[in-house]
């Protein structure tokens, strides 16, 4: 008998709720990034949302970007910390590895950043 491992990537991980968008952005840190800006804070379980300049993307880029984040977390969603986060992008990445690192920091225990 083998024991799969599930890499389901629901609609629970995702971040809805204007009022917690809220508290993250008035309650969390930020960390700034040159292609994007992180506000995280602490929560019960991960969640993210993704947001990006005013009209500074096209909504195929937008979609793109997103789908390139959604499966980067997805991927790595069993390092997972407990943070709701909000990333939003002022840019379009030069190239997606270093938005990923960027973003090592939400999985990865180490140096507390909170």
């Amino acid at each position: 008998m083998c024991l799969e491992i599930s890499y389901k990537f629901g609609k629970n991980y995702h971040l809805k709720n204007k009022n917690e968008i809220n508290k993250v952005f008035k309650n969390g840190k930020k960390k700034l990034m040159n292609d994007a800006i992180i506000f995280f804070n602490y929560s019960a379980a991960f969640k993210y949302a993704v947001g990006f300049k005013k009209h500074k993307f096209k909504a195929a880029e937008k979609n793109y970007i997103k789908r390139k984040i959604k499966e980067y977390l997805r991927l790595n969603k069993f390092y997972l910390k407990n943070f709701s986060c909000v990333i939003v992008i002022l840019k379009y990445p030069l190239s997606f590895q270093s938005l990923y690192d960027s973003l090592n920091f939400l999985f990865y225990s180490g140096k507390s950043v909170i």
